[in-house]
């Protein structure tokens, strides 16, 4: 009896021994690093280019009164009268909307930074009127005739192109198949292949839009400024508008 239990000790011993070292080496394989998965990184560029098909021209009428009330009522009845002007020579109504306004006082200050003069307010209304393709003829009579209705400023023209969700769908396409070629390639010649995509990113847009009042240079022309001082000589219809993009792809290797 006295051999047997020993012998069952013994044997509890072992299989006491076996499932520890059996749990070490499945922490030992829990721990160990997984293998870097090996990346490829691209980038891309390309654009898409359209006729302009929309103008938008900003006009504004400033007045400064004794009262709020006062110069709030002088350009109101200005807008009135440009709006009433332009709808007579064919524009429509919904083509001339408000884009700012403003109300507040009017504070002169002397050569020592002191206020002079009694207290006034000063009112701004400015409008956004938009022509299509077919009535870019009109710019410089709209301008014009806007000007003699009243209106005290004239910040600028811009060109854009209507569909202009289509055109940036149609250079980012362009731009990750350039992608996707130069990736290709690169594997190739490294002797591998592409086993997936970790990531794609639109890391730059160049468009153009409505909210710039200045001529914008390089690849992503869309405005094109006109003269305050001489509205009926402003800039001509440009050839083509550009949407530019640059895409970035991050890629997994076999």
């Amino acid at each position: 009896m006295h051999r047997e239990s020993i012998f069952g000790q013994v044997v509890v011993a072992v299989l006491a021994l076996a499932v520890l070292a059996t749990l070490i080496d499945a922490a030992a394989w829990r721990r160990k690093p997984s293998p870097e998965p090996r990346l490829l990184t691209v980038t891309a560029d390309a654009y898409q280019e359209a006729e302009p098909d929309v103008a938008k021209i900003s006009l504004g009428v400033k007045a400064v009164r004794p009262t709020p009330k006062e110069a709030a009522s002088s350009v109101a009845q200005t807008v009135k009268a440009i709006k009433a002007r332009l709808v007579g020579m064919g524009v429509t109504p919904d083509s001339v909307d408000t884009s700012e306004l403003y109300l507040g006082q009017a504070t002169q200050y002397g050569p020592k930074k002191q206020r002079i003069g009694p207290p006034a307010y000063k009112a701004y209304h400015w409008l956004r009127v938009t022509l299509k393709g077919g009535n870019f003829d009109q710019l410089p009579d709209v301008v014009n005739a806007a000007v003699d209705a009243g209106a005290t400023s004239f910040s600028g023209l811009v060109w854009e192109v209507k569909d202009e969700t289509a055109l940036r769908a149609a250079a980012l396409h362009l731009a990750t198949q350039r992608a996707m070629h130069k990736a290709k390639a690169m594997a190739d010649a490294a002797g591998t292949g592409i086993a997936g995509i970790q990531g794609i990113s639109d890391e730059y847009y160049g468009g153009y839009g409505y909210g710039g009042y200045a001529a914008a240079a390089g690849e992503a022309v869309g405005a094109a400024a006109a003269s305050a001082e001489a509205p009926a000589g402003m800039a001509e219809v440009p050839g083509k508008l550009r949407i530019s993009c640059h895409v970035k792809v991050n890629l997994l290797l076999r």
